[in-house]
């Protein structure tokens, strides 16, 4: 049988066990037993176990986008933000036009507190695919942050006409325009969340404060009875 080649990747070898892969049913694709273990190890939260699985994918095949954004979804729940862009640098760099990875280093320069570089993927996504509803909604929430609620509220805005079952969407439309003191479109935006799902304490508990600020109390005591029942309390 010949000798298995080592391939280099990340500045070491990787030992011919690993070039071929972990045990498991030998009819399973390599690649695709990777993937697993990874999907297995992120879920238990065995964040370095799931990053190697990624690491040799992409050593494999470099273009393979979802284990890219995977991998970066990884490091950001590890709270390494930097490095999920960097991931996501190397990919951008092979396919500069892939929406779903500009979207993903939208969303990790957003966590890390980069804003400017956040705006400009997901702008570029909205050039590039206008009718991207997830473009809109992280804008809105990296404009939120910055304390730019009025554009927030038009970003979220342009992602529910887009996709109008989303439910997290109208609830983040509230509450651009709850800080933007349009209070009577907020509470119509949250009467409409909770239409789509019933389940969402925090859409009742915004929908209490908005109806106190319009003095409609008695309305706001009941949606905060809904919310403390949804989160047990």
């Amino acid at each position: 049988m010949p000798r298995a080649r080592r391939r280099r990747h990340s500045g070491r070898f990787r030992a011919p066990d690993e070039v071929f892969g972990p045990p498991g049913d030998p009819l399973e694709p390599v690649a695709a037993r990777w993937r697993r273990l990874a999907r297995e190890a992120a879920a238990a939260g065995r964040s370095r176990e799931a990053i190697d699985h990624y690491e040799r994918i992409l050593a494999t095949d470099p273009l393979q986008a979802d284990a890219r954004i995977a991998l970066a979804q990884v490091l950001e729940r590890d709270d390494r933000p930097d490095l999920a862009v960097l991931a996501l640098d190397d990919g951008l760099a092979r396919q500069p036009d892939h929406i779903e990875l500009l979207l993903a280093r939208g969303r990790a320069h957003g966590q890390e507190r980069q804003y400017d570089a956040a705006e400009a993927d997901l702008r570029r996504v909205m050039r590039l695919q206008p009718a991207q509803a997830a473009a809109h909604f992280e804008l809105g929430l990296i404009l939120v942050r910055r304390g730019r609620a009025a554009e927030a509220a038009e970003a979220f805005a342009r992602a529910v006409a887009l996709g109008p079952a989303n439910a997290a969407a109208h609830v983040e439309l509230a509450e651009a325009l709850n800080q933007s003191g349009r209070l009577t479109d907020a509470a119509a935006a949250l009467e409409r969340a909770v239409a789509l799902d019933p389940t969402q304490s925090r859409a009742y508990n915004l929908l209490g404060r908005v109806l106190d600020r319009l003095e409609r109390s008695d309305e706001a005591t009941l949606m905060y009875r809904r919310a403390r029942a949804l989160a047990g309390q």
